[in-house]
């Protein structure tokens, strides 16, 4: 164990050394498990048809309008 080399990296580039390293695990959840509530819906016709340079369109649900201001500020 003492062998093992830990150097920076992102996690995308992690292996199962790494985790093997800091003594990680991997547990499969849902959505619902991994957050502790259910997600809100998001309309697929309205992510497919989103324009970030028009402004957001009156009358979605206030969730979707959170998540297309994220989006934009990105």
């Amino acid at each position: 164990m003492a062998d093992i080399i830990r150097s920076a990296k992102s996690g995308n580039h992690w292996s199962t050394d790494e985790l093997f390293a800091y003594n990680m695990t991997i547990q499969t959840q849902s959505a619902v498990e991994f957050f502790g509530h259910e997600l809100c819906p998001i309309k697929p016709d309205l992510i497919s048809s989103f324009n970030p340079s028009n402004p957001i369109p009156a009358g979605i649900p206030m969730q979707t309008r959170r998540f297309l201001d994220h989006v934009i500020s990105r």
